[in-house]
């Protein structure tokens, strides 16, 4: 039976890197809002604009679920989940259609995430196309709006550093 996969966790914690772990050991599809969002938006254009983006982003996610779900595939969804009532939104809606989620918190220390975000931005700086260059005064802004999950599996990405 397949399964969703809601990660959620902080900037630089290291989710993408185990949504590609975790999708090749359970042959699940990676969704990510990220990738999306960089497809449909031009620059950030605010925190309400975000938010609204991303209940669109999560309400066609959820319907590629259930397409995924009657083909046997996994899901992974690769976001930062950083607000309780969607990841709530999310469970409740793989209740009510009888799909397995299991909700991964992926952790590492703020060192990590600060050095791990100032590596992404310089690599980021020599690639074309868009990206996302987040500085640690955004990162800060981000933090404050995270919304720590309960009862959920933990996963540090930085263990073997810490």
């Amino acid at each position: 039976m397949s399964k969703v996969y809601l990660l959620c966790g902080q900037v630089a914690a290291g989710k993408s890197t185990y949504a590609r772990t975790l999708a090749e050991r359970e042959c699940a599809l990676i969704l990510s809002a990220d990738e999306l969002l960089l497809k449909l938006e031009d620059r950030c254009q605010g925190p309400a604009h975000q938010r609204e983006m991303e209940e669109r982003i999560q309400a066609y996610f959820l319907t590629l679920i259930l397409q995924l779900q009657k083909l046997g595939v996994s899901c992974v969804l690769d976001h930062g989940n950083w607000y309780a009532d969607a990841r709530a939104q999310v469970m409740r809606f793989c209740a009510d259609h009888h799909i397995p989620c299991e909700v991964i918190w992926v952790r590492c220390h703020e060192q990590t995430r600060k050095k791990r975000l100032q590596a992404r931005n310089a690599q980021l700086k020599t690639k074309q196309g868009r990206h996302y260059l987040i500085d640690e005064k955004m990162m800060a802004r981000f933090d404050s709006w995270f919304e720590a999950p309960e009862d959920v599996c933990i996963v540090w990405s930085d263990a073997d550093e810490a």
